[in-house]
């Protein structure tokens, strides 16, 4: 009609024709963003431990608990083509910022909030830094992006149906598939059973189905594995020492020599802390006892010395307002480097917005 308005009712929640304009719209921004404007998927350099690995069974076998389970898995079943990889993360990308843009229009209902979360997500600078590198962020933050919107469609159900039940099993696999490319992400099973069942009527159905997968894939993980999973010891070492500045990863000198002696072994401070560990317990190599004696090294600095350590957590603090990110393998350090005049979205922009998705998220009673 005459002088009547056409546009997109911004919050119509059955407006599918603006949901699938704006799901459009940010897959290709993402797109734009992850090939054209950070050209991802031709980096300056490579992080190839992935790559050795899986064209090498016999250091994969003698350094199975360096590597992360599914990516390597990833890597292989792309043929360990180094630009396929990273073809493939781009890809994941944009259905990165999709998920997270759909999550966020679940919980609001507004195509605005839609619109400005994916555009964010997909102009993430450390987002789009690891997609041009050869290392299982990508593939994470897929997987969690996927368990997101399937949390969000969950909240919004009142009734079990076998459908709710299936959402839920798959929801448990999904944090499993997440502990199997970083076995920290197991430790959300029981503390996401928890927080699901306190927002939801039916807690049986929540608890039993969740915490039963969870627990059986965790005792598939670690007492069928022959060896558990990456290195948490040496891990918190590099992060708590005399020589960790805050700002990446630090270890001692003599690591670094080790390292640099070493060149041609991928990523090789896993063995140089294995060496150190079997050396000063006089024992051979035991993972197990290495994360034990590089972490019991890290509290007996942290006891000695509390306000070198109080101060150096109060830096990374200040770290994290940095218009730039650190990190420890020199490929993402090129990468973020190469994007730093580009993308202006930092770490920084996640705590910003906190305030907002607090209060966005429905507070169910």
């Amino acid at each position: 009609m005459p002088g009547q308005s056409i546009g997109i009712n911004w919050n119509n929640m059955n407006s599918r024709v603006g949901l699938t304009l704006c799901s459009l719209i940010i897959a290709a921004i993402a797109g734009a963003g992850t090939f054209l404007y950070a050209d991802a998927a031709h980096p300056g350099d490579a992080f190839t431990k992935y790559l050795i690995a899986a064209r090498s069974p016999a250091l994969l076998s003698e350094r199975a608990s360096d590597f992360s389970f599914l990516y390597l898995f990833f890597v292989k079943a792309l043929g360990t083509d180094a630009n396929l990889i990273l073809f493939t993360q781009c890809i994941l990308h944009i259905f990165v910022a999709l998920l997270a843009s759909l999550t966020t229009f679940q919980i609001t209902r507004d195509l605005r909030w839609m619109l400005v979360s994916g555009v964010l997500i997909a102009a993430y600078r450390p987002f789009l830094t690891y997609a041009g590198v050869h290392e299982p962020e990508s593939l994470l933050l897929f997987i969690l992006s996927l368990i997101f919107f399937l949390t969000t469609w969950l909240l919004k159900r009142t009734t079990v149906t076998p459908l709710l039940l299936i959402v839920i099993s798959v929801l448990a696999l999904l944090i499993f598939t997440a502990g199997l490319i970083r076995p920290q992400y197991l430790l959300m099973i029981p503390a996401y059973a928890y927080w699901l069942s306190k927002r939801l009527r039916w807690k049986a159905a929540i608890w039993s189905v969740i915490v039963l997968t969870g627990t059986g894939a965790t005792l598939m993980l670690f007492f069928s594995a022959a060896k558990p999973p990456m290195n948490p010891g040496t891990v918190f070492y590099e992060g708590n020492n005399p020589f960790a500045a805050g700002l990446t990863r630090g270890t001692s000198p003599l690591i670094m020599e080790l390292e640099a002696a070493n060149r041609r072994r991928p990523d090789y401070a896993h063995e140089a802390y294995r060496r150190i560990a079997a050396y000063a317990n006089n024992i051979s190599n035991n993972q197990q006892l290495t994360n034990k004696y590089w972490f019991g090294l890290s509290l007996a600095y942290i006891k000695n010395n509390p306000l070198l350590f109080f101060k150096a957590q109060a830096k990374k603090l200040v770290y994290v307002f940095a218009p730039f990110e650190p990190h420890d393998t020199f490929a993402a350090a090129s990468a973020e480097e190469r994007l730093r005049g580009k993308a202006f979205t930092g770490f920084w922009i996640c705590i910003l917005i906190l305030p907002a998705i607090l209060l966005l998220f429905p507070k169910n009673k």
